[in-house]
């Protein structure tokens, strides 16, 4: 369904020659059209048709390591919940950025999320016009397409931020995050909730040692199958299962220091859906397990760190964070102040996201994945670290492991 979309790639081959990438292409002697037009409401629009295939000027693509200072050119493919609701408005707050299209294969889509966010274009192909201009791509799309898009941004020299779950199978991950650091491009993914207000300060009270040492981990998902869900779901190996564990494993990667090696499996299956999970994870000294139920009454998402000296709750959907200390001999003052710290925590946690909610300013993280994303454009790798295509590799590769032990063929749908 997404070869329209993709039909640039085959025409669009890039030859890398040092620190430059240049597609050829038939010089036009025309003058370069004058096709935008703006409306009343100061968007621009379309007044010419698209530039014959074949009929392009040549261009040169951005060097490996973008100059800061300057101002990113981005396009987004997918104009679906996740570019229009987390992508977009996480990319207009960053000043480095300029967002310059949306493709989308449902023109409307793509024209409503344009407009939205006051694009300039928008159009149902990578072939459009104004691609030209693109130094970096954000995927949006349902998971079956992130391969081929990744492939198309990697082949024509451009910077690529893809939702998870990353490229599927872990086999073609693994290969693009080869030809992403052949070709000096940066490969990220977003893993957002670690970057959260919330997961942000979880993890620098366990870097700084504010938990003492950690115990164990516990992470766990309630799901209520009438909740807003994609409608393309069920159709994955696994069902939800593969679109939202990500989030749970790189969260639990993360407090492993970057070791997920399964240990155990214990799945219940609804043909070829997970219906209930249990999942446990080696380590020489934290306990860490992966508990999901998608038929359940409501929806919770809790990732809770144990450490010697206190105990860390984080609600991922509410974006709060409660630190519980350690209780000591757990007398009725120790019980009473741990239950004042919960209930006045979760309150809190509660009227300060739900101030952010209300000015859709609640981003999850996602205006850090982009700060992190432009900082590695601009040659500081390192703000890739956790988000990194090799991240989002290792979480595939677990995933793929998971549904194997459960008895689930991991193999991906077609994205045609």
């Amino acid at each position: 369904m997404h070869s329209a979309i993709l039909s640039a790639s085959s025409r669009h081959r890039m030859t890398i020659d040092a620190r430059t990438f240049e597609v050829s292409r038939v010089a036009s002697n025309e003058s370069p059209p004058q096709d935008l037009v703006t409306n009343k409401h100061d968007t621009a629009v379309r007044t010419t048709p698209r530039r014959a295939i074949g009929a392009h000027k040549p261009i040169v693509c951005p060097s490996l390591v973008s100059s800061p200072g300057k101002t990113h050119a981005i396009a987004c493919v997918g104009a679906g919940w996740a570019t229009s609701e987390r992508h977009l408005p996480a990319l207009t707050r960053d000043d480095r950025v300029r967002v310059v299209g949306v493709v989308d294969r449902h023109p409307e889509r793509a024209e409503a999320a344009a407009r939205r966010f006051g694009v300039s274009h928008w159009g149902t192909s990578l072939d459009e016009d104004w691609v030209d201009e693109v130094e970096c791509l954000t995927i949006g799309t349902p998971p079956p397409a992130h391969a081929q898009f990744v492939s198309t941004a990697i082949d024509r020299g451009w910077h690529c931020l893809c939702e998870k779950p990353f490229a599927l199978p872990a086999s073609e991950a693994g290969r693009l995050v080869d030809a992403a650091r052949s070709a000096g491009r940066v490969l990220a993914v977003v893993h957002n909730f670690q970057f959260s207000r919330s997961g942000g300060r979880l993890f620098e009270l366990i870097e700084k040692g504010q938990l003492g040492e950690v115990e164990a981990v516990y992470a766990f998902q309630l799901s209520n199958p009438r909740r807003r869900l994609p409608h393309w779901y069920q159709s994955l190996p696994g069902g939800l299962f593969l679109d939202e564990a990500p989030h749970l494993l790189y969260l639990t990667r993360r407090v492993l220091s970057g070791r997920l090696e399964t240990r155990s499996v214990d799945a219940r299956l609804d043909g070829n859906e997970i219906r209930d999970l249990t999942v446990t994870f080696e380590h020489d000294s934290i306990w860490a397990s992966l508990a999901m139920s998608f038929n359940a009454s409501v929806s919770e998402w809790q990732f809770i760190v144990v450490g010697r000296d206190a105990v860390a709750a984080l609600d991922v959907f509410r974006d709060i964070l409660v630190v519980l200390p350690n209780d000591g001999r757990h007398r009725a003052r120790e019980i009473l102040r741990s239950s004042t710290r919960m209930a006045l925590g979760h309150v809190a946690g509660v009227a300060s996201s739900g101030v952010r909610l209300v000015g859709k300013r609640l981003l999850y993280g996602n205006d850090e994945i982009v700060r992190r994303f432009v900082d590695a454009v601009e040659g500081d790798r390192e703000r890739a670290r956790w988000m990194s295509g090799s991240d989002g590799h290792a979480i595939v590769a677990s995933i793929e492991e998971i549904l194997t032990r459960a008895g689930i063929d991991p193999a991906p749908p077609s994205a045609a």
